[in-house]
């Protein structure tokens, strides 16, 4: 800078206004790359954890878990509602004599906010007066919110925030391309490469990458994101994004029916926590996507692995609480009371992810024969 100040006045302005320029240039491209959310968004979702230990391949050190149970939900019941004994002893009184339950078998998500949460306070005060209702078969249960309602609880977020609207060229060649495809000059596989071909003239790879993960089980759509997702590794090979759409691409490429296609398709997420052993994304999905049904005849193992990872995950993030995937896995290994205690806790209960009503009511069934046993 001390040599473009003593230059020659004529110099100088025309090396300032060079500067100029290529600040200009920067700070438009460096908008344009902030405004497109191109950029690797791996940190902004794991927000407990260091760039340095998401990239590492060593697992770092955790909080040890502490394991649900139905006397630490009433003891959690207790402290949110701030009961004094006086009170407690109230509703016991109150429960004894029928008084305390009109209608709370009814709650349902038709009922304003504010209703459900008072709804919702009288029954953890129930339970406190009464913890034996949890494990009586039939009790009611957190109540369910209409799908309208429900939060979104993903852990991250790869929405186009951009506009990939194509130009009036590219769209003549998407066209022409489709046009061909329905023809049948060229397969579909040979139109969606061409198509991402187009696109990947504006944008890097894993814009294609990421348009892609969703698409349904076998789909040509899936196979190219995979291939996107693979240039999108070669070039910045510590991206978490990258590597996590690839297997979100090669779970929804490779997911079927039988037992085989569904160990594959869980096979890039197993590759993705060896990669990435300290993403709670990564150990929550493949948990997500392990836990199955109870009348999976690899139930136990199965289990156990996701018991694992979806342990991992809550330890890692303070975002994920105890979830129906976690309750899937105890009742499925026979750990009924630990099921309950999930199950019975969770804020909300919208019986997605093929867990049904009566699923819940066997598990009260299940704790409350155990409990009648220890009392023989």
């Amino acid at each position: 800078m001390k040599h473009i100040l003593n230059a020659p006045l004529t110099n100088r302005h025309v090396i300032l206004a060079v500067l100029g320029c290529l600040l200009s240039l920067g700070i438009f491209f460096f908008l344009l790359k902030g405004c497109n959310s191109i950029g690797d968004t791996s940190l902004r979702n794991h927000p407990y954890i260091s760039a340095k230990e998401l990239k590492s391949t060593e697992p770092i050190a955790v909080e040890p878990f502490i394991e649900p149970s139905l006397e630490r939900l009433v003891a959690q019941f207790k402290s949110e509602l701030g009961l004094t004994e006086a009170e407690i002893a109230e509703t016991a009184e109150m429960l004894a004599q029928d008084r305390f339950m009109d209608n709370l078998n009814f709650m349902d998500s038709r009922r304003d906010a504010n209703r459900r949460q008072a709804e919702w306070d009288r029954r953890k005060r129930m339970v406190v007066a009464k913890p034996e209702l949890l494990w009586t078969p039939g009790f009611i249960l957190p109540p369910t919110l209409d799908t309208s309602e429900l939060k979104d609880n993903a852990l991250y977020d790869y929405d186009l925030k951009h506009d990939l609207k194509p130009t009036k060229s590219e769209e003549k060649r998407v066209n022409k391309l489709h046009r061909q495809w329905q023809n049948g000059k060229i397969t579909e596989l040979e139109y969606e490469r061409g198509r991402a071909a187009i696109i990947t003239e504006r944008f890097p790879p894993i814009i294609v990458a990421r348009l892609n993960y969703d698409s349904g089980s076998g789909s040509v759509e899936s196979k190219v994101g995979m291939e996107y997702a693979e240039l999108a590794i070669a070039e910045n090979p510590d991206s978490f994004e990258a590597h996590h759409v690839w297997a979100l691409c090669y779970h929804a490429y490779y997911r079927g029916r039988d037992y085989e296609k569904y160990e594959k398709s869980l096979s890039g997420f197993r590759q993705l926590v060896e990669r990435f052993p300290n993403s709670s994304i990564a150990h929550y999905e493949l948990a997500e996507y392990v836990a199955p049904p109870s009348h999976s005849p690899h139930k136990i193992a199965l289990s156990e692995e996701a018991l694992f990872h979806v342990k991992r995950a809550m330890q890692l993030d303070d975002r994920i609480e105890p979830n129906h995937v976690l309750a899937i896995c105890y009742s499925n290994l026979g750990e009924y009371e630990k099921a309950l205690a999930v199950f019975q806790g969770m804020s909300e209960v919208t019986y997605s992810y093929g867990i049904q009503l009566m699923d819940i009511y066997e598990v009260q069934r299940a704790v409350y024969e155990l409990r009648q046993q220890q009392s023989e």
